[in-house]
């Protein structure tokens, strides 16, 4: 009356093994290339305030990107500043690293500005009208480094 169904559960796990495998190899991928963006993200920020206090924004993502999981060096990380409005746009060029993801995802490239507005030292020293600010103001007395217009 009962029948005996030795390798029945093995071959069910069998059947399931490439999808299990292929959705945690997909939650791996997608966790790099957040963190990736995260980088970026960051970066480009940390651009986008050098900028502002007259440092190469360049340098300073290259600074950020040397080493991590999107190096700046390989090309895939490509920044463009623009000094008169204080912003700083990157593009993340993102390839999929796992086998076959690439043609499932398709395109994962992003790109993010940060806009930060006039340099800094175009400040020091006026109030929040743009009026020169008097002797004993913080603003004049104190200002951060790197704070000359050049």
């Amino acid at each position: 009356m009962f029948c005996e169904r030795k390798g029945q559960s093995t071959a069910e796990f069998a059947l399931m093994l490439p999808i299990i495998f292929g959705l945690l190899f997909a939650v791996i991928e997608y966790a790099y290339y957040l963190g990736a963006l995260n980088y970026v993200n960051y970066a480009t920020f940390s651009a986008a305030r050098g900028l502002q206090v007259s440092e190469d924004p360049e340098a300073v993502v290259q600074d950020l990107l040397t080493g991590r999981m999107v190096d700046y060096a390989t090309g895939d990380v490509s920044i463009v500043a623009n000094p008169t409005t204080g912003s700083v746009t990157s593009t993340l060029i993102w390839e999929a690293t796992s086998p076959g993801f690439e043609q499932l995802m398709g395109e994962m490239d992003a790109a993010m500005t940060v806009t930060l507005g006039e340099r800094e030292c175009n400040h020091e020293g006026t109030d929040r009208l743009g009026r020169v600010a008097a002797v004993g103001n913080r603003a004049v007395t104190r200002s951060d480094n790197r704070m000359m217009c050049q």
